[in-house]
């Protein structure tokens, strides 16, 4: 018995201290990590000062006073919005890597719609949509040579590449906007970054955007399959070795926080975002994060650009709640006018006299008994319907025993 429960004393103290050996590893692996990150140069660009998009298109820009309510409900005398002219000159292409083919639709049907280009790239498989189909080894490979393709056949039209999963939700314009003070044409590497073993990248969980320079200096290294392949052999690691390829080149992550420090690229959706405590404290999320995250009202800026986590039932809610619904907070007609009719209610009669021939007559003249042997002209005695019905083609059964009963119904009514 004694030597039962030393037995068992002995483990709880070797459980006990290795509880304490994995704590204090964790903590030393930790400050190595911020030792490593802290003791090299900064690898995070200095923000610029923010900067209007208006400059670089000041002669492209016209002021003009417009109606609200007219502009909201989308009136065709406003069809160059400062959005329509960032889409007309900053060209944004969106990269969807596919895993499930049911989303591919509400993708095209929403925001997808709204890129400058729309690419799906994914596995060999069947597809209902043209998908750009690519055998790899690794998912770094997946990416490579999606990075290759991209160039080989857009580089002249490529001013930027948003690259999310089918089940993201993102907003081309707010993209635009941001990206307006860069120029395409240097590298510049756009996303949520996180850090992990001394190394700074942008989460795929978030989405994350490459300018032209980017793609190209990808481009230059890894210029075939062969290249591609030994840049990285595990899967579900391509965002890291994205980053630590583009480290390697000096590209870093920008910092995309709005100025307000709110994040713009999100690696969740709206509901786990905007209630506390949707999100473990202890996930990766948070301690990985380069910058502060914060939930609920604050978790998000108001022009952000992606969102990940979205079904496609929620793609197109989410697509409806940012694009179309309206909040009332000035004045206005459009948004509270009735339904439109063809006819007034009161003329819906005179019409079908004019359309019987009695145009020019006078209505005021017709009797209600008239105007019922008019009304009953245009039905069928039940017994020439039934013969009609039976010699045409096409009737179901169901459609044919309504149409009868309405007719007899008709007739009884006299």
């Amino acid at each position: 018995m004694a030597a039962r429960s030393s037995s068992r004393s002995g483990s709880v103290k070797l459980f006990s201290l290795g509880c304490l050996i994995g704590a204090a590893l964790a903590v030393a692996l930790n400050f190595l990590e911020e030792r490593i990150l802290t003791s090299k140069d900064k690898p995070l660009r200095i923000k610029p000062k923010a900067a209007s998009f208006e400059r670089p298109f000041s002669d492209v820009l016209i002021r003009k006073i417009v109606d609200y309510d007219e502009l909201l409900y989308g009136s065709s005398n406003f069809t160059n919005t400062e959005a329509d002219v960032l889409f007309k000159y900053i060209k944004i292409i969106c990269v969807v890597f596919l895993r499930d083919d049911s989303k591919t639709k509400s993708v095209k049907d929403t925001w997808g719609s709204r890129c400058n280009d729309l690419i799906f790239v994914g596995r060999p498989n069947n597809y209902s949509l043209p998908v750009i189909k690519i055998q790899a080894k690794s998912s770094w490979h997946f990416l490579c040579e999606t990075l290759r393709i991209l160039w080989n056949s857009r580089h002249k039209s490529l001013h930027w590449a948003l690259f999310v999963h089918e089940t993201q939700f993102a907003i081309p314009e707010n993209l635009r906007l941001y990206v307006s003070a860069y120029n395409y044409r240097h590298a510049y590497y756009m996303g949520h970054a996180v850090k992990f073993f001394g190394g700074i990248y942008n989460v795929a969980q978030a989405g994350y955007v490459l300018s032209r320079g980017a793609v190209a200096a990808i481009q230059k290294r890894f210029n075939s399959s062969e290249a591609c392949i030994s840049g990285g052999k595990y899967w579900k690691n391509e965002d890291f070795y994205l980053g630590k390829h583009l480290g390697s080149m000096g590209i870093y992550p920008e910092d995309t926080r709005d100025h307000y420090g709110r994040g713009r690229f999100h690696g969740y959706n709206f509901n786990q975002l905007l209630f506390p405590g949707k999100i473990s404290a202890f996930g990766s999320y948070w301690t990985r994060s380069l910058y502060p995250m914060k939930e609920g009202r604050d978790c998000c800026s108001d022009y952000s650009i992606t969102f990940h986590g979205t079904e496609p039932d929620k793609i197109y809610q989410h697509n409806y709640l940012i694009y179309r619904l309206k909040v009332f907070s000035r004045g206005g007609k459009f948004g509270n006018q009735p339904a439109y009719t063809p006819f007034p209610e009161e003329s819906v009669w005179q019409n079908f006299l004019v359309e019987e021939g009695l145009k020019g007559k006078s209505f005021d003249g017709i009797s209600s008994e008239e105007f019922y042997n008019i009304w009953r002209r245009k039905i069928s005695d039940p017994l020439v319907l039934n013969s009609k019905l039976k010699k045409k083609k096409g009737v179901s059964s169901a459609s044919y025993l309504n149409i009868l009963k309405l007719s007899k119904q008709t007739f009884s009514h006299k």
